[in-house]
């Protein structure tokens, strides 16, 4: 991921090797004392040295700053924009700013640019990597575990009282999740599973992979691979391909127990039918399949525990 800030006025476009890049949400930010700051972005840029240019059509000087982050497939997941109309104002060097954001992903990285007329020393976890003599600055931090609200902390000498403007984007590395897991975060992340699933704070979502993890309160739900082979063509694999999943839904002892086993079960229905772990959208086929949802009941002394056990075909994508 290549990111360019340029300070100044009426900057309408910045390529990399002659290609176009794209003008980050919210971009340009007007800022009273030097014009605007302007960031741009293109994901999964040429390899090797080659010109960033920009073109300008207002006057007074310009001044770039250039971060590339070398994550495979990288996304912007948020964008956050702050401008400071007093920052500093009478108050004695050095001014602390901290532009928050708050990611979405465990390894997520933050990366800030700011200007102000400045000098700019980072605090400890936040890395500066690029200034100009104008107080363009690019800094970042990651990776950032959990996922959560985070900011880029830095000491200006700065105390005009005029506005600092902070450009912060939220960048995901893609990373290699096993399958399992992939799924497990998507349901603790699907509402009606969550309050099916999940109690506590902070939460504690009851799936499980495996075993039924000893005194978990019901329901739960306990996930197994039961195949999960790479499909071919012709000459290659490919990084798609249908797995087999079992899941086991412990509902609980009673009547009460059965039904929360039933409600479980239409949750996870609905789950699997928006689940995509391909990145079709579903426009051409429905990516998951149960093909199998059937009664259990596990025996505990006297008391049976109510069950239901799925059994679904999931389509995924390893480079997704």
């Amino acid at each position: 991921m290549l990111i360019v800030g340029i300070q100044g006025n009426s900057i309408s476009s910045c390529t990399f090797n002659g290609v176009a890049m794209t003008p980050a949400a919210g971009s340009p930010i007007s800022h009273l004392a030097s014009g605007s700051l302007t960031v741009f972005y293109l994901a999964n840029p040429t390899q090797g040295t080659h010109n960033v240019q920009a073109v300008l059509s207002g006057g007074g000087n310009s001044y770039m700053v250039i971060g590339s982050y070398f994550f495979s497939d990288p996304t912007i997941e948020a964008v956050s924009i702050d401008v400071t109309s007093t920052a500093g104002a009478g108050a004695a060097a050095p001014y602390t700013i901290n532009p928050a954001i708050n990611t979405l992903t465990v390894g997520d990285w933050i990366v800030t640019l700011t200007t102000a007329n400045a000098t700019w020393t980072a605090h400890a976890g936040t890395n500066l990597r690029q200034t100009t003599t104008s107080g363009l600055l690019l800094a970042d931090r990651g990776p950032l575990t959990p996922a959560g609200a985070y900011g880029t902390t830095v000491d200006t000498n700065f105390n005009g009282g005029v506005p600092i403007a902070s450009y912060t984007l939220a960048l995901k590395p893609f990373v290699s999740l096993p399958l399992e897991q992939r799924i497990r975060i998507a349901a603790a992340a699907y509402s009606p599973l969550a309050l099916l699933l999940g109690s506590g704070s902070p939460l504690l979502f009851r799936w499980y992979n495996g075993q039924l993890v000893q005194g978990s309160a019901y329901p739960a739900v306990v996930a197994m691979t039961v195949t999960n082979p790479p499909s071919y063509i012709f000459n290659r694999r490919l990084s798609t391909s249908y797995s087999l999943m079992q899941y086991t839904i412990w509902g609980g002892v009673g009547s009460a127990g059965a039904q929360a086993a039933e409600d479980v079960s239409a949750a996870m229905a609905t789950f699997f039918d928006q689940l995509d772990l391909v990145g079709n959208g579903r426009q051409i086929q429905q990516n998951n399949f149960i093909q199998a949802n059937r009664q259990a009941y596990y025996p505990q002394g006297t008391t049976l525990i109510y069950q239901r056990v799925l059994e679904v075909r999931v389509f995924s994508d390893d480079t997704k």
